[in-house]
This record gives structure tokens, C-alpha cells and sequence, in this order.
């Protein structure tokens, strides 16, 4: 190796770039690209999206058939069962080549025990929602509800600008900065790096030991992660992986036996979580406020009266048929990924058709009128995504020349080579990456324009500082003490989304 790429933390943006443009410029130059995945660039969402861009988790249940745990080491670390079963290999083999061979084990990645595996979905839905409840009941007008009526419109009003930000259904959750990939149980952590410390990845990849680290990996069915370099993804069509994942169907292709054995589709189950969400946030604000003012007008004085009155009950919602959540799961997907609100009305007339026609083929064949309609909004959601990652993917060439746009995949001008993000991937309001200890919940415009909160120190409040953010970059700053001060940080930066 020719130079050592140090990327040190501390670093100013143009420095920082200046490194971030050498690490991977070392990956071009030694023949390694085609061995790693960009999970920054080009695929963003990798293993949460089916082969036709519909949102698909791992399937669990009581029994966690589809999840394995590592035996012997990192017992409490899991995976996709044929993930699990493929590292295990792939680290014997590799232990092996270390104890009896001249092979060097890569610096940071200790004996190859994973740190991080599969993490529940359902664990951290059930958790987000939680969150997005109140954010949801701090927007609602709550003294113009008086019965779901009220509520629904007040919903209607403000979903806009809230979904933009705090998906609710299964499917928008998944894809947001909310959701993490390794729900998906084809990611496997061999250590608790910071993927924004060019240094740690550099001294990794320059190492005399990567290359069979990751020939090992690719033998076995991986993705050597580019970004986090310690960070295996399963990939899911090499014939290494589609051999694991055979072992567990009599099903001749893996690829069925992956989406039909090991992974469900969201799409399905939107309509009942978005049902019990939006109940459950009518009757927190009944509860909470159970008596409100109201005022009418009083015909005979011509004068407007006040009265207190108690809100509604939940009866009125029993009432509610298929087809009237039908609409509100299109009108709440159309806005989690973006599609134009003026087209709702005509969607909503389609499909009501469809629905209207799948009750007919029901009656005849026995099949689930809401499931096919369930598949309709999902086909017209998958579409847009496709269209989605297409248009990003045409600008953005990660193998070809290193912009200053291009750090940490974004666009810092108007240049329109550079890589921008689109509404859809990063949201106006969230929390950035951790650095140094720290993150900063911010707060841009549409432009991705806006500062971040401040970040105290919790021993002492007069060490703090925030971040201004220009076209979703989060500047460069320092806690105001700095260097004076021993507890404080010197220059750094974070991303807005992990």
C-alpha cells in the first residue's frame, strides 16, 4: 500500500471530504468494488424491499422459525437462518486460515464475533408508534374534535406536512431514517465502528489481512458493506447464499423459498396497524380531554353560544366499512412516499372499482376481496418507489469521479451531477448520526435548510453547541469552549440520517 489514509475525526468539511474522496478512490484502485455493497448510494434500502420494490420484512413469529442465533460465540447476536448458517462457516474457514496459514486477521475485527444482528421490526414499530402518537396529538387542533368526524378532518389537515416527516403505516416506516436495515436480517456487525471516522475504514481496507477477510465473505455468499467495511450483508443472489438458503425448502428455486418462507410483504398488514393507530389516537385525545367548547349560533339572538360539552364515543367508528379505510390507507401512502396529492381523487374512484370488481370474483372463487385491493395500493406505492430509486440511481455514478456533492451522499449546490435526496429519503425533522459521544435532534425547510438543537453537555451547561444545516449537510461546529475547555469537542460533523 502506498499511503496510509488517515481520516481523523475533528475535521473541518473540506478536509473530511478530502478523505472521504481518498478512502474510496482506494477502493477503485485495488479491484475491490465489485465485492462491496453501497449502502449509502445505490442501495439505501437493501434486503427491505422485494425484487419488485414492495416493502418486505422477515417473517416472525412466536416460534422465531426464521431467525438463528450464533452458537459458540455471540450467543445472543441473530440472523436469517441461512445468514446465520453461512457466516458460521465463513468464520471457521476463516479462524482456520488465521491458526494454520499466514493469513492476518484485519485490524478491529478481533475473532470475527458479531456485535450486531437481526433486530425485531415489530419491536421497533410498536416503539415508533408510541412517539408518532404524540407528535400526531401535539399538531391536532383539539378543541375543534368533538366526535372521529372532527378528528378525521383534523387528521386530514394536518397528514400533509406530518406524514412527510412521521410515517404511521408499516411500509412507510420501514423505508424511513426511523427503521433500521438490520430488521432485515441479512446484516451482521463485526464491530461498533463509526462509519463517518474515514480512518477505522481506511486502516481496515489498507490492512494486509482484508483481502482474504473478504474473499472469505464473498465465498460465502456476502457483500463486504462499503461504507462499514466491518459490516457483512447477505447477498441474496449469489449462488453461495442461494445454496444456504435452499437447505431450508424443497422448493428448487431459493428465491421463491426467500420471499414465500422468509420474508412478508407490509403491504398487507397496513390497513389494520393504521385502523388501531388512529383509533388509539382518537381515544387518547377523548381521554385526555374529555370535555370541550363548543360554540353555535343561536338563531333567535343571532348571537354565538358557548357550551361545554363531553366528546363523542367510539361508536360512530364501528360503523366504518372496508372501503372507507381503503381511502385513508391510499391517502396516507400516496403522502408517506410522495406522490402527488391532486392525484388522490382519481386514484381513490380506481380504486373503489377494483375493490367493487374483487368482490364480484370473491363471490365466485372464494377469495379475499381486501387482500386484492391491499395488493392494488401496494402495486401503484411499488411503482412509484421504482420510479424513486431509478431517478437516483441515474445520478449517481459511485464508481466515477469523487465531488464534494457527493460526501455523505448529498447535494451541496446546484449541481445537478451531484447526488441529490429527495423528500422521500431524508425527512425535515430527526435526529443525526452520533459523533463524539453525541447527536443533535434538527429541524430543516424543504431545501433541507435549518439548524440543529443544541447539544449540552450534562455536567456542564455551559458547554454547548449546535450545527447550522445547508442543503441537508450538517456544517461543520465546536462546543464554544473549545479548546479551553477539557469536556468539550472540537470540529466535527454529523449526517442527518444513519
Amino acid at each position: 500500500m502506498a499511503e496510509d489514509y488517515l481520516a481523523r475525526p475533528g475535521l473541518a468539511l473540506s478536509g473530511a471530504f478530502e478523505w472521504r474522496k481518498k478512502y474510496k478512490e482506494i477502493l477503485i484502485s485495488e479491484d475491490l468494488w465489485e465485492a462491496t455493497l453501497d449502502t449509502w448510494y445505490e442501495k439505501p434500502n437493501y434486503g427491505l424491499l422485494t425484487s419488485d420494490f414492495r416493502p418486505c420484512v422477515l417473517l416472525t413469529d412466536d416460534t422465531d422459525a426464521s431467525i438463528k442465533y450464533f452458537s459458540g460465540f455471540s450467543e445472543d447476536i441473530s440472523a436469517a437462518c441461512f445468514v446465520t448458517d453461512a457466516f458460521s462457516d465463513m468464520r471457521s474457514k476463516y479462524l482456520a486460515a488465521v491458526r494454520d496459514t499466514q493469513v492476518k486477521m484485519p485490524p478491529f475485527l478481533g475473532s470475527l464475533e458479531p456485535v450486531r444482528g437481526f433486530e425485531s421490526f415489530d419491536k421497533k414499530y410498536d416503539d415508533y408508534l408510541n412517539f408518532a402518537r404524540k407528535k400526531l396529538l401535539e399538531v391536532i387542533d383539539h378543541e375543534k374534535v368533538i366526535d372521529f368526524t372532527d378528528f378525521f378532518d383534523e387528521v386530514v389537515r394536518v397528514s400533509e406536512d406530518f406524514l412527510k416527516v412521521y410515517p404511521i403505516t408499516r411500509s412507510g416506516f420501514l423505508l424511513s431514517d426511523y427503521c433500521s436495515t438490520y430488521v432485515s436480517g441479512l446484516y451482521i456487525s463485526l464491530y461498533e465502528g463509526n462509519p463517518e471516522i474515514d480512518y477505522q475504514k481506511s486502516k481496515l481496507v489498507q490492512s494486509i489481512g482484508f483481502y482474504c477477510y473478504m474473499e472469505y465473505a464473498n465465498e460465502h455468499g456476502f457483500f463486504v458493506d462499503r461504507n462499514q467495511p466491518w459490516r457483512l450483508i447477505a447477498d441474496v443472489e449469489s449462488d453461495p447464499m442461494r445454496e444456504y438458503i435452499r437447505k431450508y425448502s424443497r422448493e428448487t428455486d431459493p428465491g421463491n423459498t426467500l420471499e414465500y418462507l422468509f420474508r412478508t410483504k407490509t403491504e398487507f398488514d397496513d390497513i389494520y396497524f393504521l385502523r388501531n393507530f388512529i383509533v388509539s389516537v382518537f381515544l387518547s385525545l377523548r381521554d385526555e380531554n374529555p370535555i370541550t367548547t363548543y360554540s353555535f349560533l343561536n338563531k333567535q339572538t343571532m348571537s354565538y353560544i358557548q357550551k361545554r360539552i363531553f366528546k363523542k364515543s367510539i361508536r360512530a367508528i364501528d360503523s366504518l366499512d372496508e372501503r372507507f379505510w381503503l381511502s385513508l390507507l391510499l391517502r396516507v401512502r400516496m403522502r408517506e412516499i410522495g406522490i402527488d396529492k391532486n392525484l388522490f381523487s382519481s386514484y381513490n374512484e380506481d380504486m373503489k372499482l377494483y375493490y367493487n370488481q374483487s368482490r364480484l370474483l370473491a363471490a365466485q372463487t372464494g377469495g379475499s376481496t381486501i387482500n386484492a385491493t391491499l395488493a392494488w395500493v401496494g402495486k401503484l406505492c411499488s411503482d412509484h418507489i421504482r420510479a424513486i430509486y431509478q431517478e437516483r440511481q441515474s445520478r449517481v455514478v459511485s464508481t466515477g469521479p469523487v465531488l464534494l456533492g457527493d460526501y455523505y451522499n448529498f447535494e451541496q449546490s446546484g449541481d445537478s451531477t451531484s447526488p441529490a435526496i429527495s423528500r422521500f429519503d431524508r425527512p425535515v425533522s430527526g435526529i443525526t448520526t452520533t459523533v463524539s459521544g453525541h447527536n443533535h435532534r434538527y429541524d430543516v425547510d424543504e431545501s433541507g435548510n435549518g439548524f440543529t438543537e443544541e447539544a449540552i453537555h450534562p455536567e456542564n451547561p455551559n458547554i454547548r453547541h449546535r450545527h447550522k444545516v445547508v442543503n441537508w449537510v450538517v456544517n461543520d461546529a465546536q462546543s464554544g469552549c473549545y479548546p479551553g475547555c477539557n469536556q468539550g469537542v472540537g470540529p466535527h460533523i454529523h449526517r442527518i440520517s444513519e
